[in-house]
């Protein structure tokens, strides 16, 4: 019973972050906002509401905070470590995961935080149009995922984290730790994104040679293993436009 009472809560939350990045997109898109923007204003929306859960918890003294969400993933961290040495994992490797994870799991939470808001308006993008669009006609049909390009701006922020990473290795690692986790929170974010650009690209080019959907689904579920190949579609794309549509056909004059 208690089982079933937590997945109903989640399904609760999820279904509220989903309805407030919504009623965010369906507004944008109703002022004639383009897709990025429409999703933009579903990622705020749903930091917001984020925001909002979290100030309330702060009311309660026994609310999680800050400090108590970073210790529950630490201990969290301990308990699967201890789990892969019971399996005989040598140690190195332990240590070598222990570290990524805590860099990139544990000090880019922030970064997690915002990729949430970002997929979960993203899916609310999808999902408008489907509720909406046959009671309001002047809600466009969704731009097709394989369409969706990534705002060439977006490359600024991986190479300052990228330099920040590099620019760690020759300072003191204590004095200047608030850069690696400002670095690894960059990076995290963005190369997030630049992977799902990457499946945006193969996506296109699957739907160009007509790849019927039942070969699709298994191949992006081998992609989903396959991150820096992802990634480096991703930033080509900024300079090669790899799909050729960043820029519209010149129409031809007589």
């Amino acid at each position: 019973m208690d089982l079933l009472l937590v997945l109903g809560l989640w399904v609760l939350l999820f279904g509220a972050i989903l309805a407030v990045s919504g009623m965010a997109i369906l507004f944008a898109l109703l002022r004639g906002a383009l897709p990025n923007v429409a999703v933009l204003a579903g990622s705020l929306a749903c930091a917001f509401f984020f925001l909002v859960l979290f100030g309330l918890a702060q009311l309660d003294s026994k609310g999680p905070n800050w400090k108590d969400m970073q210790t529950y993933l630490q201990q969290n961290l301990q308990a699967q470590m201890s789990t892969l040495k019971s399996q005989g994992i040598p140690q190195d490797k332990i240590d070598e995961n222990m570290d990524l994870a805590q860099k990139y799991g544990v000090e880019a939470y922030p970064a997690w935080v915002v990729l949430t808001c970002l997929w979960f308006s993203f899916l609310a993008y999808y999902m408008v149009p489907v509720f909406f669009r046959r009671y309001i006609s002047r809600i466009p049909r969704p731009l097709p995922f394989r369409q969706w390009i990534i705002p060439e701006p977006f490359i600024f922020g991986f190479l300052i984290g990228a330099l920040l990473k590099v620019g760690v290795k020759y300072l003191d690692p204590v004095q200047y730790g608030w850069m690696e986790i400002v670095a690894n929170n960059l990076l995290v974010f963005f190369g997030s994104v630049y992977i799902m650009g990457g499946f945006s690209i193969i996506s296109y080019y699957l739907q160009k040679l007509n790849i019927p959907m039942i070969f699709r689904f298994p191949l992006y579920v081998f992609l989903t293993f396959l991150f820096e190949p992802l990634f480096c579609l991703g930033v080509l794309d900024v300079w090669m436009d790899l799909r050729k549509i960043k820029t519209p056909p010149l129409e031809k004059t007589a």
